[in-house]
């Protein structure tokens, strides 16, 4: 049960800021989680998984929003907000600041990604090939 519990709540704050947020807020309570960023990737796919996923309480991690998110820019969303914007930032800042929680969560296990509906740069995160394919799948 504790389990879920726990499920419950990430994804009550992955709908309120995305997993690579800048907001100050959620990087304190993930530093409360670990001070650790490695042991917090680490256990919030482990507490989901487990070592097997065919057991019968282990639910697939599935980390969220593919890339850049918790960067976009405040009025390029829907109705002139943050949901769905754009992430204006050079390739190197999108890879120092938003893909290494993703590569941390893909090497310790994590076998599925969701794609975020924010754009970066003016393209569309789930038209955008090279970051797709060339980034997330292939490196």
């Amino acid at each position: 049960m504790k389990k879920y519990i726990i499920f419950f709540l990430i994804i009550l704050l992955s709908f309120l800021y995305g997993q690579d947020s800048l907001d100050i807020k959620v990087e304190k309570l993930l530093n409360a989680m670990s001070l650790d960023e490695k042991i917090g990737q680490m256990t919030q796919v482990d507490r989901f998984q487990g070592n097997n996923l065919s057991d019968e309480d282990s639910v697939l991690s599935c980390p969220k929003h593919f890339l850049g998110d918790g960067g976009t820019k405040f009025s390029t969303g829907i109705n002139g907000l943050l949901d769905q914007g754009d992430t204006r930032i050079s390739e190197k800042e999108l890879r120092e600041i938003h893909l290494k929680p993703y590569i941390g969560v893909i090497n310790v296990g994590a076998r599925s990604i969701m794609v975020s509906f924010s754009s970066w740069n003016g393209i569309k995160m789930h038209a955008n090939k090279y970051l797709l394919i060339d980034v997330l799948k292939k490196n």
